[in-house]
């Protein structure tokens, strides 16, 4: 098994279809449909290797999830996945990483593997300052090319066997 991923996504097709996906890569994955649900699981099996998380859902948005994590003093490397408009203003502000849906499985991959490359307490890091900090969306190696990568995703379905398959 690779790492441990939590998936909190309020859309249950798409977060069966990304927990799908990741497990074929070798990830462990558990899922969430709001940030409430993701914090019983946290309490129940312990905090993952990083998580995926949707800035818009109902009970407690991704925003707020993020907040109490930081508020109980729990370190997880988050990415935030959303199709929201503000998503990227609101990542920059947060300095959080980010991917815009829809996207191509391989960006949210590579962004994953970036996340779970950097080192969980930087030495650029203060000792309360969250690794995601450190890795804005503005400055991660797989943002540049995230924009045409989505752009070509766009024209067809992101998830596709042919948008799928390795390269």
């Amino acid at each position: 098994m690779r790492a441990t991923l939590l998936i909190v996504e309020d859309d249950g097709s798409l977060r069966r279809l990304m927990r799908l996906m990741l497990e074929r890569e070798g990830f462990l994955v558990r899922g969430a449909s709001n940030g409430e649900e993701a914090l019983a699981a946290i309490a129940e099996y312990g905090l993952p290797d990083l998580a995926l998380v949707d800035l818009m859902m109902p009970v407690m948005n991704g925003q707020e999830f993020v907040a109490e994590l930081h508020a109980r003093n729990w370190d997880l490397p988050a990415i935030f996945v959303s199709a929201s408009t503000e998503a990227q203003e609101v990542c920059a502000q947060m300095g959080m990483a980010c991917v815009l849906k829809p996207y191509d499985f391989h960006v949210l991959l590579e962004a994953i593997e970036t996340m779970l490359a950097t080192p969980s307490q930087p030495e650029s890091a203060g000792p309360n300052q969250p690794v995601n900090a450190l890795l804005t969306a503005a400055s991660a190696p797989w943002a540049t090319a995230s924009a045409s990568r989505l752009a070509s995703s766009h024209t067809q379905d992101p998830f596709s066997a042919s948008a799928i398959s390795p390269a």
